[in-house]
């Protein structure tokens, strides 16, 4: 059964993936890659399940925990925990482990687990109110496409910069930011040839989050990141954990290396955002970071243009909103397709 749920619940890698692969695989490895990450996901399930109604209530529990954090939750998608902002708006951490027993009450004893959910969440829904986004924060959504793991057209490359450094000087916002990966190498030629911009945004007291990857300096790593230039002393802030196998390849000494215990937030402007980075939105660990250091509001920024055909960034998104909404901060995105 819990086979069929992950699988269920992540299917639509399996298109996305295509695009994103390209001819650098089959399908076959994408179906099989599908699978296998939804297997593993269930067998802590299989393993700590019992019949006994009390033993099942702790299983489920553990279960859960498991799979949010390392190293089961490097690939923990689609927790029933995720829903925790959307039953207990605004109670936080209470509400993170209100949710977690819910769905061990609601698996051992499920009358109690529903009565113990109503009797919660509708008090939460009545008394929540939506925080205001951040006046002096403009978060940009682009158009971009993107190349997958093949060679950037150089033109197009050229192009997104030249909207990226007029959109940015044009407007009118303190912080300016970009979705992931608008710019594919960030480099001292880089700021070179940004250099006009930069002083320019830095004189107006503006501050752009451009996303990027940014080669590592005497290495074959390479990390996924959000650059900041202008006002706010130049700065990167680096993705936790990227993707398994597409981005984060294990006892390799290329690709994106994983960082489950980087920072979690970004001090912009007098505001600390918590900040996820992609295919950090799906999972626990990585929100569980960042909220610990208390941040006054929720970016989250997206490279999508491979998965535009499916409901993957609405996925993404509603797990946002669903956080956004637990911690009582206002939720920032910006998305690239």
């Amino acid at each position: 059964m819990m086979i069929c749920y992950y699988a269920g619940a992540t299917w639509q890698i399996i298109p996305g993936a295509s695009v994103f692969f390209g001819h650098h695989a089959n399908p076959i490895e994408i179906i099989f890659l599908w699978l296998g990450a939804s297997s593993i996901l269930a067998v802590p399930w299989a393993a700590l399940w019992s019949h006994n109604a009390r033993l099942r209530l702790c299983g489920v529990l553990i279960t859960l925990v498991l799979l949010a954090v390392p190293p089961l939750g490097i690939i923990g998608c689609a927790s029933p925990l995720t829903a925790a902002g959307i039953l207990f708006p605004g109670l936080a951490w209470a509400g993170l482990v209100l949710t977690l027993l819910i769905c061990g009450f609601l698996a051992a004893y499920p009358r109690r687990g529903l009565v113990l959910a109503i009797t919660v969440t509708l008090p939460a829904q009545v008394f929540y109110r939506a925080p205001k986004s951040p006046a002096d924060w403009q978060v940009v959504s682009t158009h971009l496409g993107g190349v997958g793991l093949d060679t950037p057209d150089p033109l197009a490359e050229y192009a997104a910069a030249q909207l990226i450094q007029s959109t940015a000087l044009n407007s009118s916002a303190r912080v300016i930011v970009f979705p992931e990966t608008v710019v594919s190498n960030w480099n001292e030629a880089t700021d070179a040839f940004w250099d006009k911009t930069i002083k320019t945004l830095r004189r107006d007291g503006k501050t752009l989050l451009v996303g990027a990857t940014v080669s590592e300096p005497n290495g074959r790593h390479y990390f996924n990141a959000i650059v900041v230039r202008g006002a706010t002393p130049n700065g990167e802030f680096l993705q936790r954990i990227p993707i398994p196998i597409a981005m984060w390849k294990p006892y390799s000494q290329a690709g994106v290396p994983l960082r489950s215990g980087g920072a979690g937030t970004l001090d912009v402007a007098g505001s600390k955002a918590a900040v996820l980075i992609c295919y950090e939105h799906l999972l626990i660990w990585p929100v569980m970071t960042s909220f610990v250091q208390h941040p006054t509001a929720l970016l989250g920024i997206a490279n999508d243009y491979w998965a535009r055909a499916t409901t993957v960034p609405n996925i993404q998104r509603a797990c946002l909103t669903s956080w956004a909404r637990l911690f009582h901060v206002p939720m920032l995105w910006a998305e690239n397709t």
